[in-house]
């Protein structure tokens, strides 16, 4: 049975956050913040089941990278108090209810229509469940849309 479960939340500078940080751990990457130097690093984790970045049209191809994109969008936020960018954390429906290419299809076709046509970008990781012991949203199948907060 799909579990209806929905999490946003703001990745702020003034709350300790970081757009490059959030990239790293979702994609399970090692991405080098430009603006402190920091290197986060995360391949150690299980990798996703899905990874991409979905850019709006007329985007640069170079901002296709997780890297590239966060590293950019930090760069254009100045303040102390930045908005850095938007999570959002969806259930997906369990193996029983769709096989893995529904459930990206599923989490890909809700960033391209409510996200992208909109001139944002977007990380999409979708995770599978982090083992029979976990608890939360670590038991089921979901996807991670790591958004900009400014239009390319």
């Amino acid at each position: 049975m799909a579990i209806a479960f929905a999490r946003a939340r703001y990745i702020s500078r003034s709350g300790g956050g970081s757009a490059v940080r959030s990239a790293a751990y979702n994609g399970r990457e090692g991405i080098k913040a430009q603006r402190t130097g920091e290197v986060f690093y995360f391949k150690h984790r299980e990798a996703p089941d899905h990874h991409e970045v979905l850019l709006p049209e007329g985007a640069p191809s170079e901002l296709a990278s997780s890297d590239a994109l966060w590293n950019a969008a930090e760069a254009m936020e100045k303040r102390k108090d930045a908005q850095l960018a938007r999570e959002l954390v969806l259930a997906l429906p369990a193996n029983e209810e769709l096989g893995h290419d529904d459930r990206v299809e599923l989490a890909r076709s809700f960033a391209l229509e409510h996200f992208v046509p909109k001139g944002l970008a977007v990380q999409l990781d979708v995770h599978a469940p982090h083992g029979a012991e976990s608890e939360g949203e670590r038991a089921n199948h979901h996807a991670h849309l790591l958004i900009t907060t400014r239009r390319l």
